[in-house]
């Protein structure tokens, strides 16, 4: 149940960073 816990918030995680790193993208070009 941990494992699953922390492979979600892993996963979240990673959208926002995903989200972040596509905006700063397009805010540079």
């Amino acid at each position: 149940v941990e494992v699953f816990i922390l492979s979600e918030v892993i996963f979240f995680v990673d959208i926002r960073i995903g989200l972040f790193i596509i905006g700063v993208y397009s805010f540079s070009n």
